[in-house]
C-alpha cells in the first residue's frame, strides 16, 4: 500500500532502491521525472556530482503523502477560475509510484476566495507552509455533461457494462471506490452490469467510472458517469473550510438510455478529499458522493442521472419513459449506490458509490461531510 512513507523532493536525486518500509516519491522542479530512494536515507548527490543539502528541504504531511520542498517563493497563492492540471497552471509535476502523476502547488499561505473548478489528468495537491483557507468553492467533481474532475480514475476496476440485447438492453453498474456502486438494472432477457469491489486508498486518485448501458440492437452505448476527482491539501499550521467554503469531489451521473429500449449508464463514484494539518476545521461542507444512474430507454430516451450539488439529500437516478426503468440513486452517508430496477425494456444504470474524505490531524467539524471522514490511517 502507498502509505505515509511516501516522500517527495524538489530536486533531482541519484538512483537508489525502494525502501522496505514504504514507497518513496520524488519531486523535481519543472516537470522532471525522478528516481527512487529509501525513506530512511538522506538525499545523496545531484547530477553532476554537486552535493544536495537536505537541510534546504522541509517535509510536510503525515498521511497518505509527505512532500519535501525547498522554502516557497510565493507568499500568498490565491486560486480562482478554471484550472487544468494537465497543461501546467503553475503545476510542479510529481511522479507517483503506482499512481497518477500529481500537480503540486506550493506557497506560504493558500487562499480560495472566488471559486475554482479543477479538471485535468493529474490530481491537485496544495502545500502551504502556514495555512490553507477556503471561503468559496473548490470543485474537482465530474458532471453528466462531460466535465471530468482532476485525477479521476479511468483504468480502475470499474462497474461492468450492461448487456446488449436484440429488443431490450440492461443498465451499467455504478462505479465503486470507498463504497460499492449499485448494480445495473436487468431486463427479462439480459443482465445488468455488476459493480466493482470497494477499494483501498493506496494512491492519491479519484473515483472509478460507471459502466456503459447496453444497446437494443444497433445503437450507441450510453456512457457511464466519470468518477469524482482528487484533491489533497497539506498545511503546516491549519486548514480551514469556512461557513461559505466547500470542497466537492463527487462523481457524475450516468447517461440515460436512448430510445427505443436501450440501457443506461451507471453513475460515477465519488473521488478523494485529503486534508492534512495539525488542525483541520470544517465549518462549511466537504462532499465526495456518487452520481445517479441514468434512466433506461423505453418509448423515448431516459434522463441522465443526477449530479451531486451538495452534501444533503439523495442523488437521484434519472427518470425513465414508458417501459424503461429509472436509474439507481447515488450513495449517501453509509449507503452505497443503489441498483437500477428490473424492466422488460431499457434498464436503468446503478448509482455511484461514495469516495473518500481523509483527515490527518486534529479536527473540528461543525459543518457537514458526506461521506463521513475515515480514520487517520487506513
Amino acid at each position: 500500500m502507498f502509505n505515509r512513507a511516501g516522500r517527495v523532493y524538489d530536486r533531482p536525486l541519484s538512483v537508489s532502491r525502494l525502501s522496505s518500509i514504504g514507497t518513496l516519491l520524488l519531486l523535481a522542479a519543472c516537470d522532471q521525472i525522478l528516481n527512487l530512494q529509501p525513506r530512511d536515507d538522506e538525499p545523496r548527490d545531484a547530477p553532476g556530482g554537486d552535493a544536495l543539502d537536505a537541510s534546504d528541504l522541509v517535509c510536510h504531511g503525515t498521511g497518505l503523502l509527505e512532500v519535501c520542498l525547498a522554502p516557497p517563493t510565493i507568499g500568498t497563492l490565491t486560486l480562482a477560475g478554471n484550472v487544468d492540471t494537465t497543461v501546467g497552471n503553475g503545476c510542479i509535476a510529481v511522479p507517483q509510484p503506482g499512481g497518477l502523476e500529481l500537480c503540486v502547488r506550493h506557497a506560504e499561505t493558500i487562499e480560495i476566495n472566488d471559486g475554482i473548478r479543477v479538471t485535468g489528468s493529474r490530481p491537485l495537491v496544495l502545500v502551504a507552509t502556514r495555512t490553507i483557507t477556503i471561503t468559496s468553492m473548490l470543485d474537482v467533481s465530474s458532471t453528466n455533461l462531460g466535465r471530468v474532475g482532476a485525477g479521476a480514475a479511468d483504468d480502475c476496476v470499474s462497474g461492468d457494462d450492461g448487456a446488449n440485447g436484440t429488443s431490450n438492453a440492461a443498465g451499467g453498474a455504478g462505479g465503486s471506490f470507498a463504497f460499492q456502486g449499485g448494480g445495473g438494472g436487468t431486463t427479462s432477457s439480459v443482465s445488468g452490469g455488476a459493480p466493482g469491489p470497494e477499494l483501498l486508498l493506496v494512491t492519491a486518485i479519484g473515483g472509478c467510472p460507471g459502466g456503459r448501458g447496453g444497446t437494443a440492437g444497433a445503437g450507441t452505448n450510453a456512457r457511464g458517469g466519470a468518477g469524482g476527482g482528487a484533491v489533497y491539501l497539506i498545511a503546516s499550521s491549519r486548514i480551514v473550510v469556512t461557513a461559505t467554503g466547500s470542497i466537492n469531489a463527487s462523481g457524475a451521473g450516468g447517461q440515460g438510455g436512448a430510445a427505443v429500449n436501450h440501457g443506461a449508464g451507471g453513475g460515477g463514484a465519488g473521488g478523494l478529499i485529503g486534508l492534512d494539518a495539525p488542525m483541520v476545521e470544517i465549518v462549511g461542507t466537504a462532499t465526495a458522493r456518487g452520481g445517479g444512474g441514468g434512466g433506461g430507454g423505453g418509448t423515448g430516451a431516459g434522463e441522465n442521472g443526477g449530479d451531486v450539488t451538495g452534501p444533503f439529500g439523495p442523488v437521484r437516478g434519472g427518470a425513465a419513459p414508458s417501459g424503461g426503468s429509472f436509474g439507481g440513486d447515488g450513495c449517501g452517508r453509509g449507503i452505497g449506490g443503489q441498483p437500477g430496477p428490473t424492466t422488460n425494456r431499457g434498464a436503468g444504470g446503478g448509482g455511484g458509490g461514495c469516495g473518500f474524505i481523509r483527515i490527518y490531524g486534529e479536527r473540528v467539524i461543525s459543518g457537514t461531510t458526506n461521506p463521513l471522514p475515515t480514520p487517520a490511517l487506513p
